[in-house]
């Protein structure tokens, strides 16, 4: 599958609750719609995330919680379908004459520009399943785990160490509902941004001030984790417990590791499968 993710910065005149409640309610019902996608979650830093670290170890960017408020992560089965997503019209909305169409991209557009300062920070994402990710039907914590690469290494070492041997020790925790690794796509064409927030509607993404924005955003960390489990305690509470087999890793692979909890709101569920043909959310 084909992800992506974009990272969003609120503007001063919300509160970051306020910008929760557009995010995850009316922005999730719109963006839910584009054809063909095949997941679409969004997720908001918890309340408390810009007060105190999550835990005590934790080693984050001075100022990094204030460049984002949330994201949301899109699934699709390939990179044009990606592409295509915002780019025609829908046909999910009936009408008095039956099914009519509507082109999504200036909607969600008009919305955007009360939602969030500039053009989110989007870019693809290479997806692991280190542990398969399952959502009970009751609220339980996403972290996002954040890691900057260890001087020393290269690219490929740090991605091969993560996946093939520190990742999978978080298989250990028996609160663990999920656990999926995440790199940068190497040398991602500005497609990704160019071929999707279209240039008449949106402005241009590649404008100076949005390539410092996200660069700013992106150069602190190297690779990320999400991790699903039943609570921060839970995993602070494993990461404790298992300290003698992560500290090594970390201490290799990490030259700052932090984590931050999120609230998920689920728009489609992400399906990993052969979707039915007939029109599922």
């Amino acid at each position: 599958m084909h992800k992506i993710i974009g990272f969003c910065e609120r503007p001063p005149y919300l509160t970051h609750d306020q910008y929760r409640e557009g995010h995850a309610g009316f922005h999730v019902s719109i963006a839910r719609r584009l054809p063909k996608i095949r997941g679409y979650v969004n997720c908001v830093w918890a309340p408390g995330s810009d007060e105190k670290n999550l835990f005590a170890s934790d080693n984050p960017p001075d100022g990094f919680i204030k460049m984002w408020d949330g994201y949301s992560e899109l699934w699709f089965d390939n990179e044009q379908d990606y592409y295509d997503s915002n780019a025609g019209e829908v046909e999910d909305r009936v009408g008095p004459d039956g099914m009519q169409s509507e082109a999504l991209n200036p909607v969600l557009a008009e919305d955007s520009e009360w939602l969030y300062i500039g053009i989110p920070y989007q870019f693809g994402l290479e997806e692991t399943e280190i542990v398969p990710v399952v959502r009970p039907e009751r609220f339980i914590t996403k972290i996002i785990q954040w890691g900057a690469k260890a001087d020393g290494l290269s690219d490929e070492e740090f991605r091969k160490i993560w996946a093939e041997e520190y990742a999978p020790l978080y298989s250990k925790c028996d609160d663990l509902f999920g656990y999926t690794l995440n790199f940068t796509i190497p040398d991602e064409s500005s497609d990704v941004r160019e071929k999707f927030f279209k240039s008449e509607v949106w402005g241009e993404t590649e404008a100076p001030a949005e390539v410092v924005r996200r660069e700013k955003f992106m150069d602190p960390w190297d690779g990320m984790a999400h991790i699903w489990v039943e609570n921060a305690a839970a995993l602070e509470q494993f990461r404790s417990d298992a300290a003698s087999e992560l500290k090594p890793l970390e201490d290799k692979l990490f030259s700052r590791l932090w984590h931050n909890e999120v609230n998920e709101t689920v728009g489609v569920i992400p399906r990993r499968e052969a979707w039915p043909d007939v029109y599922v959310r």
